[in-house]
């Protein structure tokens, strides 16, 4: 093994169709998840190259049963890999994404700056993975609240023709990143002894509290709003002409993702309760909880866990509660994504 491989993982089998990959964000939250879900697809990775920020570089992260060092994205570029998974903020992805697609590395794009190119595809495997025919180097993966909206929607959409999809997501601690549970552990430990809390990373007092906005909302709008509808519109041609609204909120748990979506179908909709429920059974990313489901139950599952749907055929609404564990459901279709493109040459 060259040197600069050195204290990275190789395939036993040494297969010909090996390929290297570097992970930017490596020792991140969502990087975390990735690292685990790529083990699990058992790909025939040769050589794995972890890239982290400043303060992560000299680090090391585990990648089957070995530790990697941590090293600066830069040093990993210089390294050109095969594949190139960006799970790490705009001000990392979007140059770095261009320099590697022009050097011939294939680029999985998870960061928000992906997710806003056009002239990337936006996949998400249960819902278009066809448009991954389209890819010229690069594809970016959705954002947290649209994984776990879409299925939902799309799931009442093949019911009949939505008119509106009116979307109110609880965010927790994680989506502030690496450290956001670490700091509401803080907080919290902070309040329990009578002393004034710091904000940390979570923008604000979240411990024993509720926040409205997502930490990216301004006084007009809220960049999660803007997301989910734009991605929602790329993802399926079902959500054109649907408006789509949605309020964040933050709330004091550490992980996980919990959206109430209340549909309202097109006035010649004959909504009946039982192709509602059929339409949410036929999906396979898509669970029925009981009436007892919470939010850590769907913690490391890479199904959404359904609460009871409300259904109202009059008024042609039905408003569902789904919850998900987004990040460990995009890291493990991350891996899927692959597994399925290193299997097929004309993706490949």
């Amino acid at each position: 093994m060259s040197d600069e491989h050195q204290g990275n993982q190789r395939d036993a089998s040494e297969d010909d169709d090996g390929f290297t990959l570097a992970l930017y964000g490596a020792a991140g939250a969502l990087g975390e998840q990735v690292r685990i879900a790529l083990e699990g697809e058992g790909l025939p990775i040769e050589a794995f190259y972890a890239a982290g920020a400043l303060r992560s570089a000299g680090g090391e992260v585990s990648f089957r049963n070995t530790s990697v060092a941590v090293r600066t994205a830069a040093e990993v570029d210089a390294m050109e890999p095969d594949v190139a998974i960006l799970a790490v903020p705009d001000d990392v992805s979007e140059g770095r994404r261009e320099r590697l697609m022009r050097k011939g590395t294939l680029v999985i794009d998870v960061s928000p700056s992906g997710r806003r190119n056009s002239a990337l595809p936006l996949i998400w495997p249960a819902l278009n993975y066809d448009v991954l025919k389209s890819h010229e180097g690069g594809f970016a993966v959705p954002g947290a609240v649209t994984t776990t909206v879409a299925p939902v929607a799309a799931a009442l959409a093949s019911v009949g023709r939505l008119d509106a999809l009116d979307v109110v997501a609880m965010l927790g601690a994680s989506h502030a990143g690496v450290t956001g549970p670490a700091d509401l552990s803080a907080q919290t430990l902070a309040l329990m002894n009578f002393r004034v809390p710091e904000s940390g990373t979570l923008g604000g007092e979240l411990a024993f509290n509720v926040m409205v906005g997502s930490r990216h909302a301004e006084d007009a709008s809220d960049l999660y709003e803007d997301e989910l509808r734009a991605e929602l519109y790329r993802l399926s041609p079902r959500f054109d002409g649907v408006e789509c609204h949605l309020t964040a909120l933050r709330i004091p748990v550490f992980a996980g993702t919990t959206v109430t979506l209340t549909a309202r179908f097109a006035d010649d909709v004959e909504l009946d309760p039982d192709r509602v429920r059929g339409a949410f059974t036929a999906r396979g990313d898509l669970e029925q909880g009981g009436p007892d489901v919470t939010l850590r139950d769907a913690l490391d599952s890479d199904t959404i866990l359904l609460g009871p749907a409300r259904i109202d055929p009059a008024r042609k609404v039905v408003r569902v509660t789904a919850f998900a564990d987004a990040t460990h459901r995009v890291a493990t279709s991350i891996a899927a994504l692959l597994d399925r493109m290193h299997g097929d040459d004309d993706l490949w």
